[in-house]
């Protein structure tokens, strides 16, 4: 789905009920805003919590989610605990 925000005066936005709910994100959680040329591209970095991430390997597994990566090459073991994409690491094949 797709609904329509707005920005207040205080320079917020309200993210809507639906999408709250289909990413589970609740009050104190952070979004990423990606910009590419003129698109924008709210992410979650719900990637912290369970996974114990710190916000670079977190935009980085995230992004890899968002584009439907086949997976993610890395010489760092703490991509492992990142659900919803394959990971590889360099030390397992060498």
């Amino acid at each position: 789905s797709m609904d329509e925000v707005a920005i207040s005066s205080k320079n917020q936005i309200v993210i809507p009920l639906e999408a709250r709910d289909a990413l589970g994100v609740k009050p104190g959680d952070k979004l990423l805003v990606v910009v590419r040329g003129k698109t924008t591209i709210p992410m979650w970095i719900g990637l912290h919590q369970p996974s114990r991430l710190h916000t670079p390997e977190a935009l980085q597994a995230a992004t890899a989610i968002e584009a439907k990566v086949a997976g993610l090459i890395t010489n760092d073991p703490i991509f492992k605990r990142v659900e919803g994409i394959e990971i590889f690491v360099f030390e397992e094949f060498v």
